[in-house]
């Protein structure tokens, strides 16, 4: 019980000196922490990531995660061979990490780090949390959400990235969420991606664009597209009257 409490300390007082950028002190922390042996150590693990990461030191990040994702494997492998019939979900590294983020505001500098962190364990049981973490109007982190559902193959966030795409105020999440839906081929957002071709934002339409291609078999969509590509303006890559008069020539040709 004393070496739980302390281990409990000892991440308590390194998460603090993470936030206050005294990095080096925290990893002495979480070195400590995880030298007791504790149940924690998963966490510990994680957290320890996270100052390698806010180093700058990539490959120890790297590792620090693998080790807390080998640790989680190894822990389920043994609850699964006690065949205990009571599930791990209270008591999981990757639902802590979720949790934790569902306290965090936009600004939070660790708000990044530990989608990351939830996005490296790939866990099913992080999926209802990223979804509603992507339906939140902060604008930090969404895009990469939508990543991280995209990679995890959570067909069951479509029609939350179809809203998004209709209506959400950030650029950068619209055009997340258009591309996630050509990578899990949602042909039932067909229409919405249509609609996304007269976004006013560049980046959104040139995503929704190549998520459409996968569909151009379809002659509806084939014909939006051809449209598309004859009316959109490339004056923005001009350099001269040169080539002002090719692009010209090139448009009324198509």
């Amino acid at each position: 019980m004393e070496d739980a409490h302390k281990t409990r300390e000892l991440n308590d007082k390194g998460l603090k000196l993470l936030g206050d950028g005294k990095f080096e002190e925290a990893l002495r922390c979480f070195d400590g922490a995880i030298e007791t042996g504790s149940d924690m150590e998963i966490t510990l693990w994680l957290n320890k990531g996270r100052v390698y990461k806010e180093l700058g030191n990539t490959d120890a990040s790297i590792e620090c995660f693998d080790r807390a994702l080998e640790l989680e494997r190894k822990k389920k492998l043994e609850y699964k061979e006690e065949t205990v019939c009571e599930p791990m979900e209270m008591n999981d590294p990757v639902i802590e990490l979720c949790k934790e983020l569902e306290t965090l505001n936009e600004f939070d500098a660790a708000r990044i780090e530990i989608i990351e962190a939830i996005g490296h364990f790939k866990s099913a049981l992080s999926v209802p949390y990223l979804i509603k973490a992507l339906e939140t109007d902060y604008s930090v982190g969404r895009d990469k959400i939508a990543e991280i559902l995209t990679e995890m193959e959570a067909f069951e966030a479509i029609p939350v990235m179809s809203d998004l795409l209709c209506r959400d105020k950030d650029s950068a999440v619209r055009a997340a969420c258009a591309r996630a839906l050509g990578k899990l081929g949602a042909g039932d957002s067909i229409e919405i991606l249509l609609d996304a071709l007269k976004d006013p934002s560049y980046e959104v339409r040139e995503e929704a664009l190549v998520a459409l291609e996968q569909f151009e078999e379809d002659k509806h969509v084939a014909d939006a597209i051809k449209e598309f590509k004859k009316q959109s303006t490339l004056i923005f890559r001009l350099k001269d009257e040169k080539d002002i008069e090719k692009i010209l020539y090139e448009f009324g040709n198509n």
